[in-house]
């Protein structure tokens, strides 16, 4: 055997051949893996255990505030038996009330309408008056143009006079006098032989705005009395006289009853 002039001797190297049986290298690897294996098992032991421990615990709990539940509810139950006819009493007057809101919803203010009415009448003149208007259970029929403003009673005003009426007048001077009027016109004007009479037809249209809404909910949802502004009437009154009388006109007269009905 020839070695190189430069090899050298080398002592306490690696060893260059493994004499052990793989067996116990298999061994070894297997009793490691048992280990690992035992250390998983009893990890997983201990948390199913801590993981019962607190669902118990949860379930306790739950069980015990069930049980209090279940007293209130058997407490509150016993009361509300007690007080029966309370509870009867308070939806009764609460049914009362919606009733009540639902029946007034719809009145109006006639008062200012027909007294302005007669007041911006000229004299001679008679002035009859048939209106019809919203009712809880049914609307009033709403104009088919859109541009419109809806409305909630109509009034077909009858008025009879010694001369030739002069209806745009008195319509201009009702709509300034009456915010509630949104719409009015003069449907035509007949000559009665009879009593050498005019009767001219009017249509005038009433809005929201002339509903009494006389009672209300406050704050706490109590169903109180709308309150009323003091001497509105007599004040619209008044102004009508006023304005009557700066126009050289006086007061006319309602001829029979005015008719109303709910539609």
């Amino acid at each position: 055997m020839s070695t190189s002039k430069d090899s050298k001797l080398v002592l306490g190297g690696p060893p260059r051949v493994d004499l052990l049986p793989p067996e116990i290298k298999a061994g070894k690897q297997a009793a490691g893996v048992r280990r690992g294996l035992a250390v998983g098992v009893v990890a997983v032991i201990v948390l199913s255990a801590a993981g019962y421990g607190v669902a118990a615990l949860g379930a306790l709990n739950a069980a015990n505030a069930l049980s209090d539940e279940q007293d209130r509810t058997a407490k509150l139950l016993a009361e509300q038996t007690q007080y029966s006819e309370a509870t009867t009493l308070v939806a009764r007057v609460r049914g009362l009330e919606a009733a009540l809101l639902t029946g007034t919803s719809t009145e109006i203010e006639w008062y200012p309408v027909l007294t302005t009415l007669d007041k911006l009448l000229p004299t001679p003149g008679k002035m009859a008056v048939n209106f019809t208007s919203a009712s809880p259970i049914e609307s009033h029929p709403q104009p088919v143009n859109t541009l419109q403003v809806p409305r909630v009673a109509t009034l077909l005003v009858s008025v009879r006079t010694r001369s030739l009426f002069n209806a745009g007048d008195y319509l201009t001077k009702v709509r300034n006098r009456l915010p509630s009027v949104v719409d009015a016109t003069a449907t035509g004007s007949t000559f009665e032989e009879d009593d050498s009479s005019y009767v001219t037809s009017l249509t005038i249209h009433i809005d929201e705005s002339a509903l009494l809404k006389r009672f209300q909910r406050d704050e706490a949802g109590n169903l109180v009395l709308a309150p009323l502004a003091d001497g509105e009437t007599e004040e619209a009154t008044e102004d009508a006289g006023t304005d009557d009388a700066a126009d050289g006109t006086t007061d006319g007269t309602v001829d029979g009853e005015a008719e109303g009905t709910g539609e």
